[in-house]
């Protein structure tokens, strides 16, 4: 399947040939087939987890009572591993996930349900969250693809102009439709919520004296053609620990990243994070993050916390992949490529040199909208059903 995939992804005549064949073909069945009216299609990273926005939304609902008057279908790549009650799960990518989807009168996720093809219908309603806002191109910008187009997505969140362009650009996103209320799963970093703060402390080990570094790097491209995602641990955890004695190290490891070279092991002081569910949770007892290309860089500054990007393969990176903007000029602490920069970064951050005015301003550029993105996504979808109002954006 990985294989299949990465064909479709990079080869522009196989892309062409899948969307042409089965977007004709799906579009046939999908008109046959009758609009469940109660019905709800969820998925969240195309299937691999049960988070972020698409679950915020679901669990928002099923607080309220709103779940009560619909049935749920959540998409998984192994539907084996979840188990929520009183919901179906269905296989991504399976027949059976199509047929829902041909009957679903509603789809929720934060990447796509058509999976890259083109059968849905006016009176279905496609609310789309994205994932983050950040510096790698996306959509069509990005290198091999020049088929995405998001003009029947009904609603799709954005946090800013920032990223309402390159929607409107690169996913050829229809202006109108694009909602500038933040994410849902973002919500949480806009409320002072001490009793999480509290219970990821104590799951953790953390201490109140504690510098706690997160350390979240984003996914690599795979290689070659069915090959994993791959990434090279160059932060030295051992040098960073012995200079700073109070310094405690999560890391999270990015959900598509199969396989990390040379990462030491976990102990008390370097602990393993990558199973929380919401990376929100760890910015709460985290003083400074450590990322490289990843959109969590805006959703900390949310907190007014720091980041500091360690991209040893900037220059590679940069020429293989690409970025919207040149993160040298516009992160307050530039790119570290190698570990004593990290540490020197450290140092400032410490002695209160912590650019945090530089930060806002950073968060008010490109990410200026959020706090109710939740309650706005479920008045537009649901409008008939609830009176919530949008309230403040």
């Amino acid at each position: 399947m990985n294989k299949i995939e990465y064909l479709i992804k990079h080869n522009r005549v196989i892309q062409f040939l899948y969307k042409i064949i089965f977007s004709t073909l799906f579009s046939f069945f999908s008109i046959l087939t009758p609009i469940k009216k109660n019905l709800i299609l969820f998925s969240s990273y195309s299937g691999k987890k049960f988070n972020d926005s698409p679950r915020v939304i679901y669990e928002r609902m099923k607080k309220i009572g709103l779940l009560d008057s619909f049935e749920v279908v959540w998409a998984f790549d192994d539907p084996k591993k979840f188990e929520i009650e009183n919901v179906q799960s269905v296989k991504i990518n399976s027949f059976k996930y199509f047929r829902i989807a041909f009957r679903a009168k509603y789809w929720i996720t934060n990447v796509n349900i058509e999976r890259g093809l083109n059968f849905k219908k006016k009176k279905q309603i496609y609310l789309n969250t994205w994932h983050g806002t950040g510096p790698k191109t996306i959509g069509n910008a990005a290198t091999g693809r020049k088929d995405y187009n998001f003009k029947k997505v009904n609603y799709l969140c954005a946090d800013g102009e920032y990223l309402k362009n390159i929607f409107v650009r690169d996913l050829k996103a229809n202006p109108s439709n694009i909602v500038l209320c933040g994410r849902p799963r973002e919500d949480v970093l806009y409320t002072s919520d001490t009793k999480l703060k509290e219970e990821m402390m104590l799951k953790y080990g953390i201490k109140e004296d504690d510098f706690v570094i997160l350390y979240a790097p984003t996914w690599r491209e795979p290689a070659k053609s069915g090959g994993v995602s791959s990434f090279d641990f160059n932060l030295d955890i051992d040098k960073i620990l012995k200079t700073f004695p109070n310094a405690k190290i999560l890391f999270r490891a990015h959900s598509i990243t199969s396989c990390i070279n040379g990462m030491n092991e976990f102990n008390d002081r370097f602990i393993s994070a990558t199973e929380e569910r919401d990376i929100e949770n760890l910015f709460f007892i985290s003083n400074v993050l450590i990322t490289d290309y990843s959109s969590s860089v805006l959703d900390i500054t949310t907190l007014n916390k720091p980041f500091i990007c360690f991209a040893p393969d900037y220059d590679e990176y940069v020429k293989n992949r690409s970025l919207y903007f040149d993160l040298t000029k516009e992160y307050p602490f530039g790119v570290q490529k190698n570990t004593d920069d990290v540490v020197s970064v450290i140092r400032d951050i410490l002695a209160g040199k912590d650019k945090v005015e530089e930060f806002k301003k950073l968060k008010e550029k490109y990410s200026p909208y959020g706090g109710n993105a939740t309650n706005v996504c479920l008045d537009l979808l649901f409008k008939d059903n609830l009176n919530i109002g949008q309230g403040k954006e």
